[in-house]
Formats: C-alpha cells, structure tokens, sequence
C-alpha cells in the first residue's frame, strides 16, 4: 500500500469516527498531494454536518481544480439548507475572478 493511500484510509475511517480531531491531524500534514487527498475526504464529511467548515477547508486545497470542484460542492449542498449563509461565505470568500467565474453560476 501506497503512503498516500494508507494516509488516505486512515483519514477517511478517522474522519467518520471524530471529523474534528482528524482535521487538526490533516492541518499538520505539508505534502501537497497527500494533504489535498485528505482535506477532500474531510470536505466530504463536513459538508453533511458542519458547512461553513467544508467550505473553509476546501478553500485550503492547493490544487486549483480540487479546490473549486470541493467549493463548488458545499456550496451546491449547503445551498440547499441554508442558502443566505452559503451565498455569504461565497462573497466573503478568498477567490480569484478566474475561480468565481466557475461558481457565480449557482447564486443566479
């Protein structure tokens, strides 16, 4: 087994078992490739029961296409449960014109 896929079934068990925990383990992680691996896992499990933290971590991702495809995410799911506060985190947001382009779609 790879590193990144050990690190990535350790994130993901860990994640379901307690998400606030694993991500300040995933905080400290400084590869790239692995670190992104494991933030999207967290995305994916936050967005379900906090979505103002997935959208924070997946503004995290170093990876340009990870990052817009994980915001893009919570932000089509946090849209459908609260739509005022995923339109504010969306404005407020750290995002270039170039990556806005590809979500503006969604608050028309």
């Amino acid at each position: 087994m790879t590193r990144q896929r050990a690190l990535g079934e350790i994130a993901s068990r860990w994640a379901n078992l307690d998400p606030v925990e694993a991500s300040g383990w995933i905080d400290n992680l400084t590869d790239g490739k692995a670190r992104d691996s494991e933030v999207k896992t967290l995305v994916e499990k936050f967005k379900e029961i906090d979505p103002a933290s997935a959208f924070d971590w997946a503004q995290t991702l170093s990876s340009d296409s990870n990052r817009i495809s994980s915001v893009r995410s919570v932000l089509q799911d946090w849209k459908q449960t609260d739509e005022a506060a995923a339109k504010q985190a969306y404005s407020n947001a750290d995002l270039t014109e170039k990556q806005r382009e590809q979500i503006d779609y969604l608050f028309r």
